[in-house]
């Protein structure tokens, strides 16, 4: 039974992965604060309080896609917190119509050959199944990594200098271009 629902779930991972190519955004106006409080409000209910701590840089008005958005939040704050030792941190930050949103944990951070693959399709660093039992087929991060591209930014996947793993989602937030 385990191998059927294993095989099922790898089956669902294919058909998505072919949904992706098909994706196109769908920018609309968001104000930053308001997207804020979401995020942090988002955070706070999946990691729990005192797991979880946000922070913001930035004003104005974006053009996003936000189902795009919170789909790589939600997978970036529960790959960290699978990592985590206690916290994970989040910080959105807009600067010149690009919107970054880094997440970071305490945990044990990303093994050498993982800062470089770690965004590969099906690649994985930890073989063993989540403490939950859980087996991952290693496409949270490129599913990140592909929406970020559709939405006209990238994936950054680095190690923070006092311990852990930080990875930063860049979306293009400018007003949509007339064509």
């Amino acid at each position: 039974k385990r191998s059927l629902v294993r095989l099922q779930r790898y089956v669902e991972s294919m058909n998505s992965l072919q949904r992706l190519e098909d994706l196109h955004p769908h920018r609309t106006e968001a104000g930053f604060s308001n997207l804020c409080g979401q995020l942090a409000e988002t955070g706070a209910i999946l990691r729990g309080e005192g797991r979880f701590q946000f922070s913001a840089q930035g004003e104005g008005p974006l053009f996003l896609d936000s189902e795009l958005l919170f789909q790589v939040f939600e997978n970036l704050l529960s790959n960290a917190g699978r990592y985590a030792q206690q916290m994970v941190w989040a910080r959105a930050e807009l600067s010149e119509g690009s919107l970054s949103l880094a997440v970071s944990d305490d945990g044990p951070g990303f093994p050498p050959e993982a800062l470089k693959r770690a965004s590969d399709p099906y690649y994985r660093a930890d073989k063993s199944p989540s403490p939950q039992g859980e087996m991952h087929f290693g496409l949270g991060l490129y599913l990140c990594r592909v929406l970020c591209e559709k939405h006209g930014g990238r994936l950054e996947i680095a190690n923070r200098p006092q311990g852990g793993a930080q990875v930063t989602a860049r979306f293009n937030v400018g007003p949509p271009q007339e064509t």
